[in-house]
């Protein structure tokens, strides 16, 4: 099994909203304004998700990006992170680890996600990703994430963009899979998973709603909840304190006059790992926007 980049894991300044832009509840935004003394930020924070299943989002998005005069990503969609072959004798199918009154429900619930003859093969962390993108929508070139699309608009409108992170920066902070940390993704974490589908449906289509309706808190208490349930994240393939500090540090030291869109992971902007306080103790006013 290959894994990369996919399952590692984005005037002058002014004081008041822009145009059409109102102040929202901080646990029910994907968007932030970021304002410094000498600069001005419209931070998103974007989940895999089609732009069209967000007309809003996109159409906001839009908005922000016309109103501002450069585009900022976290990083390169491009980046090329290191992959890693785990051969299939190497890994420890979870079926059989299942309590004999889940397994029916693992085959039945898997034989809708992968061919019926993998099942019986498939390791706890390959089952948790099918599990985790269930009901989620398949980008096309024709529907584009929610990211690329608006990075597309940007460029399309002429807005110079450039990078935060350097590829050489990315890379140097990933922290490439193991064995054992693949197979460390047990039956425990597959029940816990069946279990939250029982409770909340599909569980990609759920978070696929949850940010169409800009649940931003409940996404982070739910993302959490899983991970403390042993569903590995984003932080277990990039080392998350030093990008954070990195991020921050660039976002504070931008060019006096910048007034730039800035996409990040919706889960800095959010819960455990925001960079929001940061900002504020180097000097911006952070206010969400509806």
């Amino acid at each position: 099994m290959k894994i990369g980049r996919r399952i590692f894991l984005a005037g002058s300044a002014v004081s008041i909203m822009a145009p059409g832009i109102r102040a929202a509840e901080p646990e029910n935004a994907v968007f932030w304004r970021a304002v410094f003394p000498n600069h001005d930020l419209a931070l998103f924070g974007y989940v895999r998700i089609r732009a069209d299943l967000v007309p809003d989002i996109y159409s906001q998005g839009k908005t922000l990006v016309s109103q501002s005069s450069a585009l900022l990503l976290d990083m390169s969609p491009d980046v090329k992170m290191p992959t890693v072959n785990i051969e299939r004798n190497q890994t420890e199918p979870v079926l059989n680890k299942l309590s004999p009154s889940t397994q029916p429900e693992f085959r039945e619930v898997m034989k809708t996600l992968v061919p019926e003859g993998e099942i019986a093969r498939l390791a706890g962390f390959t089952a948790s990703i099918f599990l985790c993108g269930e009901g989620q929508h398949p980008f096309t070139p024709q529907e584009p994430s929610i990211g690329f699309a608006l990075v597309k608009y940007a460029q399309e409108a002429g807005r110079p963009m450039t990078t935060l992170a350097s590829d050489q920066e990315v890379v140097s902070l990933s922290k490439p899979i193991t064995t054992e940390k693949f197979n460390a993704v047990g039956p425990s974490t597959i029940e816990y998973l069946l279990q939250l589908r029982r409770r909340i449906g599909p569980i990609g289509a759920h978070f696929d709603e949850l940010y169409r309706t800009r649940q931003s808190a409940e996404i982070a208490r739910l993302a959490q909840e899983m991970t403390n349930n042993g569903v590995l994240s984003p932080t277990n393939f990039l080392d998350p304190q030093p990008l954070r500090k990195l991020l921050i540090d660039r976002l504070a030291n931008q060019a006096s006059g910048t007034n730039a869109f800035v996409t990040m992971p919706r889960g800095l902007l959010s819960g455990p790992m925001s960079i929001l306080d940061e900002l504020r103790s180097r000097g911006a006013t952070v206010s969400a926007m509806a």
